[in-house]
């Protein structure tokens, strides 16, 4: 329950820290306070016994995500950046908070046609081509 506190607590201070439109060198520390605050979660959910969180994490959505977590990666930055021209070129007449549901939705959509149509198929394969290793010497 500590680590789990310690976590959340790291990630809300890192929200007061000042926003500029370029990180600078002196912002660079957020990048490990955000992977140690984020490993301090990960540990406390792994050796949870709460129900609610067992139920979160063995959801098959919450799984789903998992397996196209490449995609989500990959294509996180283009669906950000195509939402923004939208916004900053005036073609769509939104509220500036709903880019950012439709940042998700797009690198979701992406990821999930991508996993589904291409990288399957490499994962298939993959199999057939894996060294198999004799361990009788």
């Amino acid at each position: 329950a500590l680590l789990f506190l310690t976590g959340i607590l790291l990630f809300i201070a890192m929200y007061f820290i000042p926003a500029r439109n370029v990180l600078s060198y002196n912002q660079l520390y957020l990048y490990p306070v955000s992977a140690i605050a984020f490993s301090f979660i990960l540990v406390s959910l792994l050796n949870t016994k709460n129900k609610f969180l067992l139920f979160i994490f063995t959801n098959k959505a919450i799984k789903y995500l998992g397996k196209i977590s490449f995609g989500l990666y990959v294509f996180h930055i283009p669906a950000i950046y195509f939402t923004n021209s939208l916004y900053y070129s005036g073609r769509l007449k939104i509220p500036e908070i709903w880019f950012g549901l439709l940042s998700l939705l797009l690198t979701i959509f992406f990821s999930v046609l991508s996993f589904e149509f291409f990288e399957k198929f490499f994962l298939k394969i993959k199999k057939r081509y894996a060294v198999i290793e004799n361990s009788g010497n």
